[in-house]
């Protein structure tokens, strides 16, 4: 699949300078943003932009300057050489690489992200699976310690609430449902990097398919994920999105080899993937894959097995927990919430909030790597035949549906690493890059040289940049909630003023089993009612500000969960 040196647009000296223009673009966006940029006004996808993407565009300047080295022949044909024998190496011994980055990525997930879900976008999955664990359906919490237990955005948008106490996500169940088994143990953190280094192999695994004469380009496309920041710190967070990027890997992989039980087991797949946490992320994705089933003859006797592979979970789940939310919810209609994705007509804020998120995209991916995949796409389409031209099709036709589809969405990501909404089709970047390298021809050790030294080097500076940016930022959020005071047990109640997303930080046992009791204030008279009628023997301890703290009798905190199930 070597395409001729006269049809080449893309040298890799060009490839260099757009490269460039897109981390200079970047730069001057983050510099416009950064004046209104104000994480306590809620600006918080500004904020990420602004004081992200800046430094990120002059560390991506700065590899890219080692790029320009690679193009001189003495430099360039020692990264290539290097880069080819990591490719190589990877490519022979897939499951040792994906060992050694799930290790990496669990140290990560401990060290980096300190196994704590920042946002109330991750937690609420944590939240629901610890019910999950615990063998029920819902939380349990005293009906008149709600208003407090749950302040008024994250009841709004995260969770819903019965007349007896009930409470549950927003979200669909899938995410819960993985997370289950690691929260009986305590040990949700590790969920992502699992899922992540299974990624990895079936990148390696599609990438075979893509490519069946390129015995390097499986390593190949390893190198170029596990150093895009995108791949790795999404492997360390507790977002869905790396649920929904393993589950599209693994729904292709099923689905391209053509047998009716390859073809059920994808629709098994795509059933969890359409209720991880949204029904949008996967719908988009298979819709083009179950349009060609149903059209190409040769596929169309796979269309009812892969149908009735979405049969046991992902329908009914898609109907009955809605329904079954609605139920606790006192039949009350739904409060704006992530589950219900509202879309409209874009307009010209819209696709500027789109754009940023297009070069989030690139800036937390190999620079460059959004430029070689759509030239690689290009390429594979023009030089791919059989089978690895049918899933080069089919996964570029999701990447354009989830494009597409999620143009009109009415807000932007907010919170998040890198474009979230597009992490479930991420894998298509490295996927289509390497169809530069392949088909380069005699150029191939010059492209290697350019590409190697990009890679490797954002291994290293832009996954530790990215790292210490998350490290950062999480530690600054918890920051915000001053520390308790150690004696046990305990009841605080937190001033929600000081900070805009303090009220993320309200977190507690779904089932109150724990001996401290977090609770966002509702003003000091409404605070001082509550310890009357609840915790009427505490007594005051000295607080940090923005802090009350009272010490019940083990008696009053055991008595807020009388009449609710043990959970164990």
């Amino acid at each position: 699949m070597v395409v001729p040196a006269s049809k080449r647009w893309l040298t890799p000296a060009r490839f260099l300078w757009l490269a460039a223009g897109i981390a200079l673009f970047t730069l001057l966006c983050a510099v416009i943003l950064w004046p209104a940029a104000d994480l306590d006004a809620g600006e918080d996808f500004t904020w990420f932009f602004a004081h992200h993407e800046a430094p990120g565009a002059v560390a991506a300047l700065a590899i890219l300057a080692l790029g320009v080295v690679a193009l001189r022949p003495r430099a360039g044909a020692r990264f290539a050489a290097l880069a080819e024998r990591v490719a190589a190496a990877l490519s022979s011994r897939p499951l040792s690489a994906a060992a050694a980055v799930a290790a990496t990525l669990a140290i990560g997930a401990a060290v980096v992200y300190q196994r704590h879900p920042v946002t109330m976008d991750e937690y609420a999955h944590v939240f629901q699976a610890r019910v999950f664990a615990a063998g029920h359906l819902t939380g349990r919490w005293p009906v008149d310690l709600l208003p407090w237990l749950l302040p008024p955005r994250i009841s709004q948008f995260f969770f819903s609430s019965g007349a007896h106490g009930e409470v549950l996500s927003n979200y669909w169940p899938g995410m819960a449902l993985l997370l289950a088994p690691f929260a009986a143990v305590g040990l949700e953190w590790l969920l992502n990097p699992l899922l992540a280094a299974g990624s990895l192999l079936l990148l390696g695994a599609l990438a075979r398919r893509l490519y069946p004469e390129e015995t390097s380009a499986p390593g190949w496309t390893m190198v170029l994920a596990a150093a895009s920041p995108a791949f790795v710190i999404g492997g360390l967070a507790f977002y869905p999105m790396n649920a929904h990027l393993f589950a599209t890997l693994l729904f292709a992989w099923l689905w391209i080899d053509g047998g009716r039980g390859r073809a059920f087991l994808a629709g098994v797949v795509g059933s969890l993937a359409l209720v991880l946490h949204q029904l949008v992320p996967h719908l988009l994705v298979a819709a083009p894959w179950l349009a060609w089933t149903a059209i190409h003859r040769e596929r169309r006797r796979l269309l009812l097995p892969l149908l009735a592979g979405y049969l046991p979970l992902g329908l009914p789940m898609a109907v009955a927990w809605p329904l079954y939310r609605q139920r606790i919810a006192a039949g009350g209609p739904l409060a704006v919430n992530p589950s219900r994705v509202p879309f409209t007509w874009p307009s010209l804020d819209l696709l500027w909030v789109r754009l940023l998120e297009l070069l989030k995209l690139a800036a937390w991916s190999v620079p460059g790597l959004v430029v070689l995949a759509v030239c690689g796409w290009l390429v594979h389409r023009r030089t791919a035949r059989g089978r690895a031209r049918e899933l080069g099709a089919l996964l570029g036709a999701s990447a354009v549906c989830v494009l597409v589809g999620y143009l009109p969405l009415v807000y932007d990501q907010g919170h998040g690493w890198s474009y979230r909404h597009f992490h479930v089709v991420w894998g298509v970047l490295p996927l289509f890059a390497v169809a530069l390298l392949v088909g380069a021809g005699a150029e191939r050790p010059r492209w290697a040289a350019v590409v190697g030294a990009l890679a490797l080097g954002w291994l290293l500076a832009g996954n530790g940049l990215r790292a210490v940016q998350v490290h950062g930022f999480i530690a600054d959020r918890r920051a915000e909630l001053p520390p308790l005071p150690a004696v046990r047990p305990l009841v605080c109640f937190v001033d929600l003023r000081r900070h805009f997303y303090l009220d993320d930080q309200i977190r507690n046992d779904p089932f109150l089993r724990s001996d401290a009791l977090l609770l966002g204030s509702r003003g000091a008279a409404e605070d001082a009612a509550l310890r009357e009628r609840r915790f009427a023997g505490a007594r005051a301890l000295p607080a940090a500000d923005g802090l009350s703290c009272w010490q019940p009798p083990p008696a009053e905190l055991a008595a807020l969960r009388a009449g609710a199930p043990s959970g164990r």
